[in-house]
């Protein structure tokens, strides 16, 4: 979103983009500050990858949580339980609905190879006249996975046996 930045923040203008939708061009506003950011204030989402189908806009994150000892006592995180991945969605960029968390990783997850899931990424595609939907992640530095689904917000309804890749890709140059 951009301002005028020659006003005084109460004075500022919001200069609205211009965003072609299929044939016409509409006027696609994001959140203004102090309109209700973050866009989830419930539990932790990072690494946000979004995704336009049929004028709603789906946001994909790594999910994590607070780790606790023993006794309840807050301890550092290790980061050993991002397994799962938070889908939220909006059709107008102010108000979100949470389709919940995607267990992906761990033996009772969609992908029961991977240890964990980061920084997911998704696609659309219609396959032989039918929607499909792509979830992909990072299996920390082991790979890359790929979850499969008719739906946007349930891509661990097929499960992947085996990941896209393991390791360094080959042929890949820094």
């Amino acid at each position: 979103m951009k301002f005028n930045s020659s006003s005084s923040a109460s004075e500022q203008k919001e200069l609205r983009p211009q965003v072609a939708l299929t044939s016409s061009i509409q006027s696609a506003i994001g959140k203004a500050p102090q309109n209700g950011n973050p866009l989830i204030a419930h539990k932790f989402g990072a690494d946000p990858y979004a995704l336009v189908f049929r004028n709603r806009v789906y946001m994909y994150m790594t999910s994590d949580t607070l780790e606790y000892d023993m006794d309840g006592l807050l301890q550092k995180n290790s980061y050993k339980s991002i397994n799962r991945i938070t889908i939220i969605s909006s059709d107008d960029l102010l108000n979100w609905t949470d389709h919940g968390e995607v267990l992906v990783a761990g033996p009772q997850g969609a992908a029961p190879w991977a240890t964990q899931s980061w920084a997911p990424a998704a696609a659309h595609q219609i396959i032989e006249g039918k929607d499909r939907f792509f979830l992909y992640f990072a299996n920390n530095a082991s790979g890359i996975g790929v979850l499969t689904a008719p739906t946007p917000v349930d891509p661990g309804q097929i499960r992947s046996e085996k990941p896209v890749s393991r390791g360094r890709l080959q042929g890949l140059k820094r």
